[in-house]
């Protein structure tokens, strides 16, 4: 709202909060329209286990292949400053999806955070579980800047799909 915020821990919670949002945006336009797992033309592509992205120009089925076996990551943007690496059908998707936000992408910019890549899934490490007189105690691993959150929702939604809405199940 062009507000400045003095506080420097609130400001940074509030910049992460916003390049979250729109990075979710990207997320849920591709579910939405069916692309999650499906390589678009000039895609921004992570190594898996890696921070490191290329561009591939061409949507082809080696690398469908490749990100099919978890080789590679989609990835979508942590809005800053610079221009988008995405690139074609891509680009134009990505644009698409935050287009709404633009003040957002404006003031994240005017902040002097750069613009970086992330991967649009995530695969937690090391699942256990146990169940407890008080629930189900879940243990898991997740990279640096992944929330558990995401992860419960997630298996209460995959729950919720499968017809089982009884909480006692």
């Amino acid at each position: 709202a062009g507000q400045r915020i003095r506080d420097r821990d609130k400001r940074s919670l509030a910049l992460s909060a916003a390049r979250s949002f729109l990075f979710n945006e990207v997320i849920s336009a591709r579910i939405s329209e069916g692309l999650m797992h499906t390589v678009l033309p000039g895609d921004c592509l992570m190594l898996s286990g890696s921070h490191s992205f290329f561009v591939e120009d061409e949507a082809s089925a080696a690398l469908q292949a490749r990100l099919d076996s978890g080789d590679v990551q989609l990835t979508a943007p942590l809005w800053g400053r610079g221009t988008t690496p995405a690139r074609a059908d891509a680009q134009a998707f990505e644009a698409r999806a935050l287009a709404a936000h633009g003040s957002w992408l404006e003031g994240l910019e005017q902040a002097g955070l750069n613009q970086e890549r992330r991967a649009l899934s995530l695969q937690p490490k090391g699942w256990s579980w146990t169940r407890e007189a008080e629930g189900l105690r879940l243990a898991f691993w997740l990279p640096a800047g992944c929330f558990a959150t995401s992860v419960l929702r997630e298996l209460v939604e995959l729950e919720m799909e499968n017809g089982h809405e009884d909480s006692a199940q």
